[in-house]
């Protein structure tokens, strides 16, 4: 059992003195070597962040999309809604600017029509008020 430890303490020493001459001949390698590890972690552990910083700026993204797009539709909505209203409108006014006119024309005719009554006697009463009314002599 001895003699089992002391050929595994020689054994470890044989491969320790061969790792130390490695390195003392190769440590540039070495350095490198480590300072690419180094990085590769530092690498992974920022591509972490970046990765959820990606996919917050995705999220954020789309939310700012839909947002914009609601807005536009809702734009278009409101400008069909004023359209609407101001065609009924324009068509209301039209339709009380003829009635106003045919109402003012049949008083008008109403009101010669009383007048012809009243002067059925009297042609120059009838002149004057058809005068007054805008209307030359027949």
């Amino acid at each position: 059992m001895v003699l089992l430890k002391i050929k595994i303490l020689l054994k470890l020493q044989k491969y320790w003195e061969l790792t130390c001459s490695f390195c003392k001949n190769y440590w540039r390698g070495l350095v490198v070597l480590g300072a690419m590890l180094i990085c590769f972690i530092y690498g992974k552990k920022i591509e972490k962040k970046l990765k959820l910083d990606r996919a917050m700026t995705s999220a954020q993204w789309k939310k700012e999309k839909k947002e914009i797009e609601e807005s536009y539709e809702n734009e278009i909505l409101k400008r069909q809604k004023a359209k609407r209203t101001y065609d009924k409108a324009i068509k209301a006014a039209e339709e009380k600017k003829a009635k106003a006119t045919t109402d003012f024309e049949k008083a008008k005719a109403e009101a010669i029509e009383k007048l012809v009554l009243e002067s059925k006697t009297n042609p120059e009463k009838i002149n004057d008020a058809l005068k007054h009314l805008g209307i030359e002599e027949i």
